[in-house]
């Protein structure tokens, strides 16, 4: 699967309110991701994740820089039965230190490739069939990473969930995707001390269209907005993201 999501962060914010923006701050960040998940068993998977970022800032700097992100391998091993109403997969994996290592300087503008070291990566997912056409979704995912980076900035942890629904009739191209996330993250730390722009609770509302493309693919378009935060410090965040998608599916028989 490709994902590709905008990120336009001009918007600060000190807790739940929106402060001014008098430097006029802004970070721009447009995330390629590749994943690619390989079936050994009916039950057993493993699951590489491969991000790219490009990342311009401006206001109080001016950067301009792209680069990959960490990279992700998983293993996965489903609960139940694929054909059930109710099925369910428990993952556990590493990132990998491939990216660029934080920059401190940096932390205020939410401008990240990686986190310096090894992360712990944990989800699980449960997912319900509601009718011919519909399913419910519903993940929840921790990363935490392992150790400080060489400049002794240590990235805290971060919980994720995802509960959406999606309905794609068999007799129609296009499909309806609804949910919410949030996130709740740590606060970061530079050589012991408390970072003081970093970590907070955001929450978001999703609404997007699924298109098929052939027999096995499948296009989306997801729209992301804030519908609550709760961060510490002033952090640049952004109230819309924007995630377009395509994904493939294949099996053995179609080699």
């Amino acid at each position: 699967m490709l994902s590709f999501l905008y990120q336009d962060l001009d918007t600060p914010f000190m807790g739940s309110r929106e402060i001014p923006n008098p430097d006029q701050r802004r970070t721009i960040q447009r995330s390629l991701v590749a994943q690619v998940d390989y079936g050994w068993t009916d039950r057993l998977a493993t699951r590489f994740v491969l991000p790219a970022r490009d990342i311009g800032i401006s206001g109080r700097v001016e950067i301009d820089t792209a680069g990959i992100g960490d990279v992700e391998a998983w293993a996965r091993w489903r609960l139940g039965d694929a054909l059930a109403r109710w099925s369910g997969v428990v993952s556990a994996g590493l990132a990998l230190p491939t990216g660029r290592e934080p920059e401190p300087s940096l932390a205020d503008e939410n401008a990240f490739f990686g986190a310096g070291n090894e992360s712990l990566l944990l989800s699980a997912e449960a997912g319900r069939r509601v009718g011919d056409a519909g399913s419910l979704f519903i993940l929840v995912a921790y990363r935490d990473p392992l150790g400080a980076a060489s400049s002794g900035y240590r990235v805290s942890d971060d919980f994720a969930w995802t509960a959406a629904w999606s309905h794609a009739p068999a007799d129609s191209r296009f499909g309806l995707v609804l949910g919410a996330s949030g996130r709740h993250l740590g606060q970061d730390r530079e050589n012991g001390a408390l970072v003081e722009s970093r970590g907070g609770r955001l929450q978001h509302l999703h609404a997007g269209l699924t298109l098929s493309a052939g027999d096995a693919g499948r296009v989306g378009f997801i729209a992301q907005y804030l519908v609550e935060q709760d961060v510490r410090g002033d952090q640049l965040l952004a109230e819309w993201n924007l995630i377009a998608t395509y994904g493939l599916r294949w099996s053995r028989g179609d080699r």
